[in-house]
This record gives C-alpha cells, structure tokens and sequence, in this order.
C-alpha cells in the first residue's frame, strides 16, 4: 500500500510540474506577443509622426513655389511695362 500511495504522490508531484511547465511557457509567448505588439505600436506611431512631418514639409514647399511663382510673374510683367514704356509700345 505504501508504494502505491508513494507511486500516486510522484504522479501527481510530475503532473504539477508538467503543468508549472506549460504555465511558464504560456507566460513566456504571451509576454512576447505583448512586447511584439508594443514594438509595433511604437513603429507605426513613429511613421504617422513622419508623415505628418512630410506632409507639413510638402505643404511648405508647394506654398514657397506658389509665392515665387508669383513674384516671378510680377517681375516679368514689370519688365515687360519696362520695355513697353521704353520702347513707345505702351499707349
């Protein structure tokens, strides 16, 4: 009897064990996937960041070509009075 209670007690000391084990890997991907999850969440934060950036960037650039433009036609349209006055051609 006592080796069967002694049998009995180091089955079930195994299967605590064996499921301690299972436990402790469970923790363990589950703790990755979440770390994962962070890392991407970070990424993807990081991106949206820069495309604003560059969104902002672009907007900046279209209006600095749009005022030159501007200023370009101004001037070419002066010059062009200029040589009309000059020339007799402005009536």
């Amino acid at each position: 009897m006592s080796s069967y209670i002694s049998s009995s007690i180091k089955n079930k000391k195994h299967s605590i064990i064996n499921k301690y084990i299972v436990f402790k890997k469970k923790m363990a991907d589950n703790k990755q996937s979440f770390q994962a999850g962070q890392a991407a969440g970070r990424a993807e934060e990081k991106t949206n960041v820069l495309v604003d950036k560059i969104k902002v960037a672009a907007t900046s650039a279209g209006a600095s070509a749009q005022t030159a433009g501007q200023k370009i036609t101004e001037a070419a349209g002066g010059a062009v009075n200029l040589v009309k006055e000059k020339t007799g051609m402005k009536k």
